[in-house]
C-alpha cells in the first residue's frame, strides 16, 4: 500500500513532505483553485500523485457562507478541464462524488464523463451508501477498474465489516481500492488498501500529538505528555529534525518528526501486510 500524504497544498507543509524525502501525495482541485497552487510543483516533487476532486469542501464551503450558490457543474466542467490538461500525470483521479447532494443517479451520469480518461487516466470511483448500505458499493465494483471508499458514515457502518466487504470485492475481482482519510492501521493490517491518503501526521500542529516509531511499533502521544519528546532525541538525530525546536513545540520540527514516523509506519504495515496485497508494485505504474 502506499500512503498518500494529503493536507500540502500549504507550501510550508509542502516544504516539510519535500525535505523528508516523502514520495506519495494528495492533492485537492479544491485548493489547487481557491489557492492558485502550482500542480507542476507536485509533479516535480513527488513520484506519486493522486487528485482528489474536493467537492465535499465546496459543498462545505458553500453551506458555510450563506447566499453562495453550489453550482456542481460549472465546478464539475473545471474539474475535467483540468484532469483534461494533466492528464497521464497522476496515480489516479476521483470522480465528482457529490451524490450527498445532487444524489446518485446524477453522479452515474457524469461518471460517464470520467470514463473518457480512462485509456490515458486512471479514475478511482468513490463508492458513498448515504442511503442503502453497501448497494453502491457492489455496483462500482461490478462497473469500475478503482473504487474509493471512506470510513465510518455517522456511525452507522462497523468500520472493519465495512472494510471487510471491500477487500474481499477488491480481491475477488482484482479490482484496486483506496481508503479516503483512513489512517486506522488496525484495520488496514486486515484488509488493507492499493492506496490510502492522511492528514493525520499534522496531528502536532493542530493538537499537539506527537506520533513516535520507536523500532518495533508505532504510537501516538496526545498534547499531555509532550514532555516525552526529551527522549526522543537519538530519532530526531538520525532524522535530521532539531531536537531544541521539536522539544519546544516548533510547528514545522514536529511536522517534520511526525512525516518521518508516518513515513516508518508505512514501512513496517507494508512488510505486515505483504501476503494480503495481491497486487504487485508494478502496478502503480501501469494502467
Amino acid at each position: 500500500m502506499k500512503l498518500l500524504f494529503a493536507g500540502a497544498e500549504s507550501r510550508s507543509i509542502r516544504n516539510v513532505l519535500i525535505e523528508a524525502g516523502v514520495k506519495n501525495s494528495l492533492v485537492s482541485y479544491y485548493y489547487i483553485v481557491d489557492r492558485s497552487v502550482d500542480i507542476n510543483e507536485y509533479f516535480d516533487n513527488f513520484e506519486y500523485v493522486a487528485l482528489d476532486s474536493g467537492g465535499f469542501t465546496f459543498i462545505e464551503n458553500a453551506r458555510l457562507n450563506i447566499g453562495r450558490k453550489t453550482d456542481h457543474y460549472k465546478y464539475l466542467m473545471g474539474y475535467l478541464e483540468f484532469i483534461e490538461k494533466h492528464k497521464g500525470k497522476f496515480i489516479w483521479v476521483a470522480n465528482y462524488d457529490v451524490s450527498i447532494d445532487v444524489g446518485d443517479n446524477r453522479v452515474y451520469e457524469w461518471n460517464e464523463e470520467f470514463r473518457k480518461f480512462e485509456p490515458y487516466q486512471r479514475i478511482c470511483y468513490v463508492a458513498h451508501d448515504y442511503s442503502i448500505p453497501y448497494n453502491n458499493l457492489y455496483t462500482y465494483f461490478d462497473l469500475y477498474d478503482m473504487v474509493g471508499v471512506s470510513g465510518n458514515w455517522k456511525g452507522e457502518k462497523d468500520d472493519v465489516g465495512y472494510f471487510s466487504q471491500v477487500y474481499q470485492l477488491a480481491m475477488s475481482k482484482k479490482k484496486l481500492t483506496h481508503g479516503f482519510a483512513m489512517t486506522n492501521f488496525v484495520s488496514f493490517d486486515r484488509f488493507p488498501f492499493w492506496t490510502a491518503d492522511s492528514t493525520t501526521y499534522l496531528g502536532g500542529a493542530k493538537f499537539g500529538t506527537t506520533y513516535v516509531w520507536n523500532g518495533a511499533y508505532f504510537e501516538t502521544w496526545d498534547y499531555l505528555r509532550k514532555y516525552r519528546r526529551k527522549s526522543l532525541k537519538n530519532w530526531c538525530e538520525l532524522w535530521g529534525v532539531d531536537f531544541d525546536g521539536f522539544c519546544n513545540d516548533q510547528i514545522k520540527e514536529v511536522t517534520r518528526f511526525n512525516t518521518f514516523a508516518w513515513l516508518e509506519n508505512e514501512k513496517a504495515f507494508n512488510k505486515k501486510t505483504e501476503h494480503k496485497q495481491w497486487w504487485s508494485e508494478e502496478s502503480y505504474d501501469k494502467l
